[in-house]
């Protein structure tokens, strides 16, 4: 979101947007209470400290393993639970963050030169030679041996490390490493990468916020640092796969950017992907994001690109000599467990449909969103082969847990998101804000940008709008811009409130962008000037150049027009205007132009729906289950699901089982729209229990479900009911009800 404020010469503006940068896109609708947070801590927990158990039960026992992954989620909860307060971020704040993230990264530099050499017994710091006398990581022998191979013109999978095993990484993986075995030595890779991982991290969540990942995952995932200082290539072959998705979902959507930046990226991600077989579990999460944000189209076309240089650059070497190509066998490490009928199929199976699941969810809809339900796939198979060790030693088993390293790199980030970030303020533009000042033009400048969660947005509502506004008061403000939000629910919420509150309060022209089927839409279209920005981001240039026309018209006090003519939504006023017709006049003509097939425009649009079919009867009522559902918002006591009484993002389901009635004081009513007191006093009178339960003893019907689910119907938009409407469905298919019976006010 963004104010512009004057001075004598030339306009200011601030700009402020939930999760910046590639945080412009979030999607998610609703808002996320405060044991949302905890959720996403524990989730976070997981990607930081499944990965060490390994090597924690290695050298410390079972026991600790057990206590340092109960005890480490239990403190990155509580973490988060009392990170939700507001955090200024200026110039110097980022200055200082900036030099601390450069110091990190010199130390972990500095490591690297000292304890690579120590692990792998060298004679010095850089020395590559071979074999390595003292026994160190076979990960790295195998792939300096592998990119020194194939730089020779050799096959590299003929070679064996000191420990007599194959080289492991797929090509891919040898060919990135290659440039540095020129400089020197292969794994000198790991210190590029994590640079890499730096900058994206700054990138998605801004300086003090990575500088705090990188920390957390230093001192609670030692399984990250032992793969680093050893050489091991699994963080360096996420990390790449990392950029180059994320890559990839910043240039896709986007119409204005060249074609061959975007091949640039979707190339690298292919090249990244051909380094170990598990990694294309991503593909479907990336494709299903890609679609969501641009079109299947265009995702199809950039994910193929993709693909073909996967096996551009993998075929061959198979082609070569299939037998000898070692990363085929070696990755399945199913095919070890051969007490299981065929497990070197049937887990490999199991974790491609739970790709294919997570692709399909609407959590994919973000980018972190996305970079969370990553890491959490390729944990899947890494706790298959947990199960499957254990079953075998008949004791709990996480050797094979560092597999799951890579889902570090990509949960890390993305849960990030999801616990809710805090307010920061920070001087300058930031995402969207840039494009918006080279819009406005003459001498247009951000000034200040605030950052938050979009959780953290709708749950602090108060908070953040006083904090917004006890800073713009100091600042001269002309003009505040929101957005652009397009269709998410909690952004487009957050957007309306505090263009709201800064338009009463400093007197101030607001604009802010949605799509028309954003909540944020029905709550604020009356008040505000909202740029019809569609649902693709990929417009985003298109809708930051129409916010920029329209807020020049409004400093400049020039007449607006038209909705359809100045690009904002209508606001549902009824203004006068001279025309050369009258109204007889004008409504012959539209009904002479339909009647012979000639293009009209009518002057009282219809809102149209698409058509619902009837489904088919229930053959017999006396046999079928039933279920209640209702929009009027009955709830339990303290509405635990948090139900909105209006523009509800989510629904609830609670129990009636061995209730014949329902009791006034055990629900409540969350719904904005209606009288509640005859609803409270006996909530029967929208949820009929009572009735039901007569039919259901006197053979009218089946059996009545033990469950009933409710939300609230008022002032939703259409896209969001239809969500809530296809959930609900799912819930009623999967408990096998044959009927529903849906009451509202």
């Amino acid at each position: 979101m963004a104010v512009l404020s004057a001075s004598p010469n030339r306009s200011r503006k601030e700009f402020l947007e939930p999760d910046a940068d590639l945080r412009a896109d979030a999607a998610s609708r609703g808002a996320v209470p405060r044991y949302g947070r905890a959720y996403a801590a524990i989730e976070f927990a997981w990607f930081l400290l499944f990965p060490s158990l390994g090597v924690v039960q290695k050298y410390f026992g079972t026991l600790t393993a057990l206590v340092y992954l109960a005890g480490g989620a239990a403190a990155l909860v509580m973490l988060s639970l009392r990170r939700a307060t507001a955090v200024s971020e200026n110039a110097a704040d980022r200055w200082r963050s900036t030099w601390a993230t450069a110091a990190l990264f010199a130390l972990l530099t500095a490591a690297f030169i000292v304890v690579y050499p120590i692990s792998n017994g060298r004679s010095g710091p850089w020395s590559a030679q071979l074999p390595v006398a003292a026994g160190g990581s076979d990960r790295d022998e195998s792939l300096i041996l592998g990119v020194k191979s194939l730089l020779d013109g050799r096959f590299p999978y003929y070679q064996r490390t000191q420990l007599q095993n194959p080289v492991s990484q797929l090509p891919g993986a040898l060919v990135l490493a290659a440039p540095f075995a020129v400089l020197g030595n292969a794994v000198w890779q790991n210190i590029f990468w994590f640079g890499v991982f730096l900058v994206i991290g700054r990138w998605m969540l801004g300086g003090k916020t990575t500088l705090g990942l990188i920390v957390l995952t230093i001192v609670t995932c030692p399984a990250v640092l032992r793969d680093y200082v050893t050489g091991g290539d699994l963080g360096a072959g996420a990390i790449a796969i990392l950029a180059g998705m994320a890559l990839m979902m910043k240039l896709v959507p986007e119409t204005s950017t060249a074609n061959w930046k975007k091949a640039a990226a979707a190339i690298l991600t292919g090249i990244a992907l051909s380094s170990r077989l598990s990694q294309l579990l991503l593909l479907p999460l990336l494709g299903a994001a890609l679609i969501r944000r641009s079109s299947f189209r265009t995702a199809f076309l950039w994910v193929s690109v993709t693909v073909l240089t996967f096996l551009t650059v993998t075929v061959p070497f198979y082609w070569y000599d299939p037998a000898g190509f070692a990363p085929l066998t070696l990755h399945n490490k199913f095919t070890q467990f051969g007490e299981v009928p065929a497990a070197g199929i049937i887990f490999p199976a199991l974790s491609v449909l739970a790709s294919l699941a997570a692709a399909a969810h609407p959590g994919n809809r973000t980018v972190r969103g996305w970079l969370a339900q990553s890491g959490l796939v390729m944990t899947v198979p890494v706790v298959f082969l947990v199960a499957l060790a254990s079953l075998r030693t008949h004791m709990l088993n996480f050797a094979l847990t560092d597999y799951a390293l890579p889902s570090v790199f990509f949960g890390g980030i993305g849960a990030e998101e999801h616990a809710g970030e805090a307010l920061e303020i920070r001087d300058g533009a930031v995402g969207p804000g840039k494009l918006l000042e080279s819009a406005l033009g003459d001498g247009a400048r951000v000034v200040v940008t605030f950052v938050c969660g979009d959780n953290y947005a709708v749950e602090h509502q108060d908070e953040l709008t006083a904090a917004v506004l006890a800073k713009l008061r100091t600042a001269n403000i002309d003009l505040f811009i929101a957005g652009p939000c397009f269709d998410a629910g909690r952004y487009g919420m957050a957007a309306g409130a505090l263009c709201r509150a800064v338009q009463n309060e400093l007197k101030i022209p607001v604009v802010t962008a949605m799509s028309d089927e954003n909540p944020g839409v029905d709550l604020h279209r009356d008040a505000l000037y909202i740029i019809d920005s569609g649902t693709s981001i990929g417009k985003l240039r298109d809708v930051i150049a129409k916010m920029a026309a329209l807020s020049r018209k409004l400093l400049a006090n020039l007449p607006l027009g038209l909705p359809h003519e100045d690009g904002y939504l209508q606001r549902g006023w009824l203004r006068d205007q001279l025309v050369e017709q009258r109204a007889a006049t004008r409504l012959v003509d539209m009904l002479l132009a339909k009647m012979t097939g000639n293009p009209f425009e009518s002057e009282m649009p219809a809102t149209s729906f698409a058509p619902v079919p009837i489904p088919a009867a229930v053959k017999d009522l006396s046999k079928a289950k039933v279920m209640l559902i209702t929009d009027g918002g009955l709830v339990p006591k303290g509405n635990p699901d948090r139900i909105e009484g209006t523009a509800a993002t989510r629904w609830g389901s609670y129990s009636i089982a061995d209730n014949d009635d329902l009791r006034g004081e055990e629900y409540e009513v969350s719904h904005g729209g209606y009288d509640t007191r005859f609803v409270q006093q006996d909530p029967d009178r929208l949820v009929p229990v009572d009735a039901m339960r007569e039919m259901e003893r006197s053979g009218v019907i089946g059996k009545l479900h033990d469950e009933f689910l409710s939300t609230c119907g008022r002032s939703n938009p259409l896209s969001n009911t239809r969500r809530l409407g296809r959930e609900m469905a799912a819930k009623v298919k999967q408990e096998g009800v044959d009927a529903v019976i849906l009451t509202s006010t």
